[in-house]
Formats: C-alpha cells, sequence, structure tokens
C-alpha cells in the first residue's frame, strides 16, 4: 500500500467488527485496515460482498485478545501482550500507554506503513483522543487450551478441571506463547505477513526465553498446552516446525510424562515430525 497519512486516516469511514461468539465489537478506521491484506481490503471496499455494503464484519471465529492486539497493530506497527503484567519477552508494560507513545512515534514501523507519520507538509495535529480502554487493550483473551493437568504420568487427570486462575504460576507462563501463537495463526490466515512474522518472532523469543529457566512441571505443562494447540486443529507448518524444534531440545525430559506422550500417540503427523527433526539433529552434531 501507499504512505496513510493522519488526514488519510481521520477522513476514512470507520468499520466495525464483531469479533468472537460474544460479537464484541471493534472500531477501526478503514485506511488502516483495507491495506493489511487482500482479504481485507475486500471485506471494506468490495461492494459485491454484504460486509463492505453494511460497514461491518463478523469474525466468529478470532479470539477478542487476539483482534485487540491486531487492533494495536494496525495503528502503531506493534502490539503488546494484553495481560496486566509484563510481557516477559518484551519486558514492556502493556496497555494504551505503550500503544499512545508509539502513535505519537516519529519512527517508522515498518514496510507497510513508511511515511504513515510523515503527513503532507502541514502543521501536525493535535493527537487524536485515545479510543476508550475497554475497546483496544484491556480485552483478556480465552483460557489456556487443554492440557494443563497435574498428573505428571497422565493418569486419571482431567483436562476440564485444569482452567487456570490469572494467578496460577502454569497458566502465567502459558497465555503470552499461546497468544503469540494464536495472533500468529490469525495473521496467516488473513494473510498479514508483517504481523505474522512479529508474532512468529515473538513467539520463537519466548520459548527461548522458558528454555533459560529450570526445567520443571510448568515446562512441561506449558509444552503440552502447546502441542494440544498447535495439533488438534490444522495449524500453518511454520508454527508446528518451530515447536517441534523446541521440542526436539527436551524430548528426553518429556517422555516421563504421560501426559506428553499422549500428544504424539494422537497426532501421527506430530510424531513424525518429531522423528524427522531429532534425526536432523543427530546428523548434525
Amino acid at each position: 500500500m501507499g504512505v496513510v497519512t493522519w488526514k488519510d486516516i481521520s477522513t476514512s469511514k470507520v468499520y466495525r467488527f464483531l469479533i468472537g461468539s460474544s460479537k464484541r465489537e471493534f472500531t477501526v478506521h478503514s485506511a488502516v485496515v483495507e491495506g493489511q491484506s487482500d482479504a481485507f481490503n475486500t471485506l471494506v471496499n468490495n461492494t459485491a460482498f454484504r460486509e463492505a455494503n453494511d460497514g461491518c464484519a463478523e469474525l466468529e471465529e478470532v479470539d477478542e485478545g487476539v483482534f485487540a492486539s491486531f487492533v494495536q497493530y494496525v495503528y502503531t506497527g506493534d502490539y503488546d501482550f494484553p495481560d496486566h503484567g509484563m510481557d516477559p519477552v518484551t519486558g514492556r508494560k502493556p496497555g494504551l500507554e505503550v500503544a499512545l507513545a508509539a502513535l505519537h512515534s516519529p519512527v517508522n514501523r515498518g514496510s507497510s506503513y513508511r511515511g504513515i507519520w510523515e503527513d503532507e507538509e502541514t502543521p501536525t495535529p493535535e493527537p487524536s483522543q485515545p479510543p476508550p480502554d475497554d475497546s483496544l487493550m484491556s480485552q483478556l483473551f480465552r483460557d489456556p487450551e487443554p492440557g494443563l493437568e497435574d498428573d505428571p504420568q497422565g493418569s486419571g487427570s482431567d483436562s476440564s478441571d485444569t482452567t487456570a486462575s490469572m494467578f496460577d504460576p502454569t497458566a502465567n507462563t502459558a497465555r503470552p506463547l499461546l497468544h503469540h501463537a494464536r495472533l500468529y495463526v490469525f495473521a496467516d490466515c488473513y494473510q498479514i505477513s508483517r504481523l505474522a512474522q512479529i508474532a512468529h518472532d515473538n513467539l520463537e523469543k519466548q520459548l527461548g526465553a522458558l528454555k533459560q529457566k529450570p526445567f520443571d512441571r510448568i515446562s512441561v505443562d506449558v509444552t503440552i498446552t502447546l502441542l494440544a494447540y498447535a495439533y488438534q486443529e490444522p495449524r500453518p507448518k511454520a508454527l508446528r516446525s518451530l515447536l517441534v524444534q523446541d521440542v526436539s531440545r527436551k524430548v528426553d525430559k518429556l517422555w516421563i510424562y504421560g501426559s506428553f506422550r499422549e500428544i504424539p500417540e494422537a497426532h501421527a503427523e506430530l510424531g513424525a515430525e518429531l522423528v524427522g527433526e531429532m534425526a536432523k539433529r543427530l546428523r548434525s552434531s
């Protein structure tokens, strides 16, 4: 897309998204959405479809927290983990103050938005009022996927009882990783290549940070949670490859847990990819 100026943004129509099963409403300027991908350009501008005529699209399969990060990305070129604590990867405190700092920054935010901060040769406009907190950064995303059981051998554990509270150390560790993974899947689905790369890099960094910590039950449960998310439904190959590479480095520690062994037993493609990655590592050693 070409240069998007503040004039373009402020004079563009507002587009509505109804997200998730609860149809949570997000409003975004069409100027910052339509250039993200062909899919979004069609939603916003192709009047052969109802969504363009109505100025509204329902994305029931998208997680609210994921879409909140997407909204932050389209305005700022980056996103924060949407929780109340620090993102262990970036060390930044999420919130509107981060989004606003980026919005008013003169820094070039990436190839898709080269010049977005360089308006025409007119006086710099007064900063626009920030959107209400409940429409952008106060979203918390869904509970972790099944796999956070307490039984080290996987015997008789009920995954329905494993919904963790915000203060569960396993859930707190898993949340940001799952968020980056979900955002990557969203960006891949809608062909937003730069956002997909950012989410992939954040997930890779956080997996590396987790590797630096002592290997314990939390590490096991987080690994199981991520694998369950990646293999219970079709997911991008790059996401699966990243997780398989991580697992191959610690499979000897993971294998003693029955709950881990259930994952490759249930998903033959994971077993095959894991064996292939381990063989590759042996050849290179």
